[in-house]
C-alpha cells in the first residue's frame, strides 16, 4: 500500500497486523505519556465529538493546554525527553485531573 506523499500518516498497516501494531504505540504512549495528558486526551476525544461547535473543543484544549503547561509532569516529560531518559511522571488519575470543560480548570478527586 502507498499513502500520497502528503498524507497525514505515520505508518499504514496491513489488517491481518493492525492488532499487534496498535498494541506496540499503546504500550509506547503508556512508556512515554503523563497518565494526566493521554486521559485528558481522552476526554477530548469522546467529549468533543458532540460538540455543537468545533470552537467548544479549542477552547477545551487551550484551557488543558495551559493547566498541564504549567504542572510538574510537564517539566519531568521535557527534562526527561532532553536527558534521553524514561519519564517518572508523579501525577495520577483522578486526582490530578483537571476539569477542562467547566472552564474552572479545578481538579478530580
Amino acid at each position: 500500500m502507498n499513502a500520497p506523499a502528503d498524507a497525514a500518516f505515520q505508518t499504514i498497516v496491513m489488517p491481518d497486523r493492525l492488532l499487534p501494531a496498535a498494541r506496540r504505540l499503546a504500550r509506547e504512549i503508556v512508556r512515554n505519556a503523563a497518565p494526566v495528558s493521554v486521559s485528558l486526551n481522552r476526554q477530548l476525544l469522546w467529549r468533543m465529538l458532540t460538540a455543537a461547535h468545533p470552537a467548544q473543543a479549542l477552547r477545551a484544549e487551550s484551557v488543558g493546554m495551559l493547566i498541564r503547561g504549567n504542572d510538574p509532569d510537564c517539566a519531568e516529560g521535557v527534562g526527561a525527553f532532553l536527558q534521553k531518559r524514561p519519564p517518572e511522571f508523579r501525577q495520577t488519575v483522578p486526582r490530578d485531573l483537571p476539569d477542562i470543560f467547566t472552564g474552572r480548570g479545578t481538579r478530580g478527586g
